[in-house]
């Protein structure tokens, strides 16, 4: 009987094939392969594919995306908006206007239909600029309250500077003030319904509020008003020379020779209140006469072109030089010197129209100075000027013949060899000085 040889202990009951195949750790097996992660998306189908549903089961996949859903295309068009919701924003026209404007004034200039240097037609057009503005607001629908103020304030300028006013341009504005509050009201009246044709139903409703108030108070003038005040009278008391002082701070003023040869002045002056007076300073220091009459308090200055509020109405003596100085923070002055000994003038302005006749004789410095408004200076015929202007934003009128010495001095014909002679210097920032010879 032969023996069945026994198997060593050593020898495996696998192969190394076998080994590999049943025998491996499930953990060493996961490691070797590679992860499902770092494959490209057709391997890794293929690797999910070929192991067995246990493997499957063990190996993370990645999630399936989302079905995709059908996309719409985003158009890049915008938003149409029914018409009633779009507003269409109109460019503006102030340029436009303005050179328009310019350029048909300089032309008319270089061909003669417009006196004056084209310097001066340019100073003199200056209110265009507000009207140009007051168009542009109103065709841009931006309202009519600012554009009305506007329009009406750069016309009755510009017929001001071209001399088609009988009235002064300050004159006029405060006559016509009060539509500025009819223009706001209508503009609040409106409101968000603002349109093109209510735009326009406001300036012709507004326009014609300003040309009838214009034509009421051009034929209210001819009746004249009544002079109320406290009357006032003050002596040469033998003097033979005399300084006034005339100080209002707002108001209007008037000014003309006086019939009587002794008294210095007489005239009316605002009534004394609670919180308005007027003090009066008389001194005499041996020939020489002083003068000081000066407003003191509270003062409501409302504007009207029709007031008896606040009028300075005053007669100044022929009989003795006289030196006078006046200051007048707002208001209208007219001041007829005709006839009068002037020694020297000093006159200082706010806010206001000025109209000053210089005397027929003598030799004297005339100084006037303004802030804003209109400046007239009549020259009797026997008179000769040596004038010095300082104007900013301000239109000059110089009577034919005047002979330029240099950027801002004028000289009359006859200046040197006259026996009459004032020096006349100037002064205005904004508005229009005007030299007229009588």
């Amino acid at each position: 009987m032969t023996d069945t040889p026994s198997t060593p202990a050593s020898e495996p009951l696998f192969s190394d094939a076998e080994e590999n195949k049943t025998g491996t750790p499930e953990s060493e097996t996961l490691a070797d392969q590679p992860s499902v992660e770092n494959l490209e998306p057709e391997q890794a189908s293929i690797s999910a594919s070929s192991n067995p549903p246990e493997s499957q089961s063990l190996i993370p996949t990645a999630p399936e995306p989302p079905p995709e859903l059908p996309s719409t295309p985003i158009s890049s068009s915008p938003v149409v908006k029914p018409e009633r919701q779009r507003r269409h924003r109109r460019g503006s026209v102030f340029f436009p206007l303005l050179l328009i404007v310019l350029g048909g004034a300089l032309l008319l200039n270089n061909l003669g239909f417009i006196s004056g240097s084209a310097w001066g037609t340019l100073l003199s057009l200056w209110p265009v600029i507000l009207i140009a503005w007051g168009l542009d607001s109103i065709w841009r629908g931006e309202g009519i309250t600012g554009a009305i103020f506007l329009l009406g304030l750069g016309i009755v300028f510009l017929l001001g500077n071209f001399g088609y006013l009988q009235l002064n341009p300050w004159q006029v504005l405060l006559t016509i003030w009060p539509v500025l509050l009819v223009a706001i009201g209508y503009d609040i009246l409106i409101g968000h319904r603002r349109t093109w044709w209510t735009s326009l139903l406001g300036v012709i409703l507004i326009a014609g509020l300003m040309v009838g108030a214009l034509w009421f108070a051009g034929v209210g003038l001819t009746g004249g008003q009544a002079v109320y005040g406290e009357k006032i009278e003050f002596g040469l008391q033998g003097a033979t020379s005399a300084e006034v002082q005339i100080l209002p701070a707002v108001g209007s003023l008037s000014m003309k020779q006086l019939n009587e040869p002794d008294v210095l002045l007489a005239g009316t002056v605002p009534s004394s209140s609670t919180n308005y007076t007027v003090t009066q300073e008389f001194t005499k220091v041996g020939d020489l006469a002083r003068l000081k009459l000066q407003s003191t308090g509270l003062q409501v200055f409302y504007p009207t072109n029709r007031q008896n509020q606040y009028v300075w109405n005053l007669g100044v003596t022929p009989s003795v030089p006289v030196g006078i100085q006046v200051e007048l923070g707002a208001g209208d002055t007219n001041m007829d010197l005709s006839g009068l000994k002037i020694s020297d003038l000093n006159f200082n302005m706010g806010i206001g129209s000025t109209s000053i006749t210089l005397p027929d004789t003598g030799k004297f410095i005339a100084k006037i100075d303004g802030a804003i408004g209109l400046i007239t200076i009549y020259v009797p015929a026997g008179m000769t000027v040596h004038l010095i202007t300082d104007t900013a934003l301000t239109a000059r009128s110089l009577p034919a013949g005047y002979e330029k010495q240099s950027d801002n001095t004028y000289l009359s014909p006859g200046y040197s060899a006259s026996a009459n002679q004032v020096t006349l210097d100037v002064s205005l920032a904004i508005g229009q000085v005007s030299i007229v010879q009588k």
